[in-house]
């Protein structure tokens, strides 16, 4: 069930449904809604309700694949009626080697975990790894399925697979290298003035905003001033994904200044997550991220703000801008070696899942059902697999 509600006012009220049922529709549906946009005089709503409509990307099929979480847990909760998807728990909700990878954490060392939380909590753990699976059936970095799945239940089995080299390596990059890295990182998005926005880096200056973003961010500006305390605000300015998860939601970007050091932030519009379109969510985006986090990030503090915000009308993810070491292409582009360190991090990021999701309460019970045929088992996610990719393969134009 999907509200469409209009009114004059930059946002309504944040409005929560609860389905009945272990696989009800959406239980959990927070809608925002903006009007009027800068350049034509059509209506313009950002909803931040989770959506299962296919969103459009003019990449590959990985590239489109990874712009449709909402829609992959809306499909999976229409075709999960076994056993298997019973067992629920916090899920990452968007598993895929660049979102499960480096995190810099404050005391200057690297930390392995979720990067992005926005598609994260409640949901099937088996549907979460049937995800990562399709994925990596379609990514330019494909591991056989059965080692995948076997990587996945050696972790639930609490076999922890080694670190790949590749992981070590990016692990071991020096403090005095990292600095160095972070700083050209920022310089890259900077023109020589130091002080303004590239091209490059689409961060537009805010009179180029519609009217609708120009709304957001007078209503949540203070409150994100609130959060520079202490730092000096060198520039600012939005914009706008095409792609991914976040698609159309606004982002609002300083460029700071402290001790003479610059430092970019970035305070997301958040949407309800991927998996609210699957199981009951906790009513507010703090619960819910702090149930995500103490399973899937590191336990140190990351480095820089990382948060969820209420600000103005809206819940925002501020988060500071930090060079990843994790790096893969979406498209069939990438060198032999760089492949084969693909498919060693999917290896281990499969075992890692089975790693997180025996620590919770249903874990055992999901082991205990995948010991029981554990060949069926894999059988039926290959199935499933085909019909999803067959789906997208539709929906993105292949077929």
């Amino acid at each position: 069930m999907r509200l469409n509600l209009k009114r004059s006012k930059a946002f309504t009220a944040v409005i929560f449904l609860t389905g009945a049922g272990l696989f009800a529709p959406s239980s959990l549906i927070a809608q925002t809604h903006l009007n009027q946009r800068a350049s034509t005089p059509t209506v313009d709503i950002f909803d931040t309700g989770a959506s299962p409509d296919w969103r459009k990307d003019s990449g590959s099929l990985y590239s489109a694949f990874r712009s449709n979480s909402p829609h992959f847990w809306n499909w999976l909760k229409k075709e999960s009626s076994t056993a298997l998807f019973k067992p629920e728990g916090i899920v990452t909700g968007d598993p895929h080697v660049m979102n499960l990878a480096d995190i810099r954490l404050q005391n200057g060392k690297l930390g392995f975990g979720l990067v992005d939380v926005d598609d994260a909590g409640n949901g099937s753990l088996l549907g979460d790894y049937l995800r990562f699976y399709i994925g990596n059936k379609i990514s330019p970095y494909q591991v056989k399925g059965k080692e995948l799945f076997a990587a996945y239940v050696q972790g639930m089995r609490g076999q922890e697979l080694p670190k790949p080299a590749y992981w070590v390596r990016i692990q071991n990059v020096s403090q005095a290298q990292f600095e160095a890295d972070q700083l050209k990182y920022i310089q890259d998005m900077l023109k020589k003035d130091g002080v303004s926005f590239k091209k490059e880096a689409a961060v537009k200056p805010m009179q180029e905003a519609s009217i609708a973003i120009q709304k957001v961010f007078v209503a949540a500006q203070n409150d994100f001033k609130n959060e520079m305390q202490g730092y000096n605000i060198l520039t600012m300015g939005f914009k706008v994904k095409e792609g991914g998860g976040s698609q159309d939601l606004p982002r609002f970007v300083y460029l700071l200044e402290k001790d003479k050091k610059k430092y970019v932030w970035e305070f997301k519009l958040e949407a309800a997550p991927a998996v609210s379109l699957y199981s009951t969510q906790p009513r507010d985006a703090a619960t819910r991220m702090k149930q995500v986090e103490d399973i899937y990030r590191p336990s140190q503090s990351a480095m820089g703000p990382y948060k969820i915000l209420q600000a103005g009308s809206g819940i925002f993810l501020l988060r500071e801008k930090i060079e990843k070491y994790t790096r893969f292409s979406q498209e069939n582009n990438e060198s032999p070696i760089e492949v084969h360190e693909a498919q060693e991090m999917s290896l281990y990021i499969a075992n890692q899942m089975g790693h997180w999701q025996i620590q919770q309460s249903e874990g055992e019970d999901l082991l205990k059902l995948i010991e029981q045929d554990n060949e069926a088992v894999f059988e039926h996610l290959k199935n499933l697999s085909k019909d999803y990719i067959q789906l997208m393969e539709r929906e993105h134009g292949q077929k």
